[in-house]
């Protein structure tokens, strides 16, 4: 998923400028989620947190943009967290994407 600020025009299929990324990782995309698309989605300009959410397990991680341009990288693996992103007023509570799904709270976060 991704949110933006400013749609590119209809016909294109691809937002030049995202200000949040949210992925669902599998331990088939582990590698490239983790390596290649998060280095990628990092350089650009505009983002402003990149969330990658676990499939097989509670677990979510969260790169968020501080104003220096650094991002900064948080882990939730508590059901009572409140993800919180750096624009204002997104926030998600951490049980939300897994509403419904039978899993495991993480015991151990790759």
């Amino acid at each position: 998923m991704t949110v933006v600020r400013e749609l590119n025009p209809d016909l294109e299929t691809f937002q030049d400028k995202p200000v949040l990324i949210i992925e669902v990782m599998s331990e088939s995309t582990r590698r490239i989620d983790e390596g290649e698309k998060r280095d990628r989605y990092l350089s650009i300009d505009s983002l402003q947190a990149h969330v990658l959410l676990e499939q097989s397990h509670r677990a979510v991680r969260v790169y968020s943009c501080l104003p220096t341009g650094v991002f900064v990288e948080t882990i939730y693996t508590e059901p009572s967290s409140g993800l919180t992103f750096p624009m204002r007023g997104a926030t998600l509570k951490f049980d939300e994407p897994y509403a419904g799904l039978m899993l495991e709270p993480a015991t151990d976060v790759p």
